[in-house]
């Protein structure tokens, strides 16, 4: 099993801008490991092809997770769709998104 170096950067909220949509910042990253993991027929049955054609799956054995995290892997950065605790690790659904951190 291949671990990469992970990239959790925390949402922060500091107020509103003139039309009353907040505006949020992001923390400095915290590294974590983690493992991209692949999806099989048994998922797509189970989750659709909706979720799975759209999303991607990371499993870490780290606790700080939470939903309003950012992953950044490999200079591409996600946002959390779903965490799944499974004991020892955590399994995150994670979706890409296009702007920058």
């Amino acid at each position: 099993m291949m671990w990469v170096k992970v990239e959790l950067y925390k949402k922060i909220e500091v107020g509103t801008d003139r039309l009353g949509n907040p505006r949020t910042v992001y923390s400095d990253p915290y590294y974590i490991n983690g493992r991209l993991t692949q999806w099989n027929a048994d998922d797509v049955n189970l989750y659709g092809r909706e979720l799975t054609k759209t999303t991607r799956k990371l499993l870490t054995p780290s606790r700080k997770l939470e939903t309003n995290h950012v992953i950044g892997i490999e200079g591409l950065k996600y946002k959390i769709k779903y965490i799944e605790d499974l004991g020892r690790f955590k399994l995150c659904f994670i979706e890409r998104f296009n702007y920058e951190v």
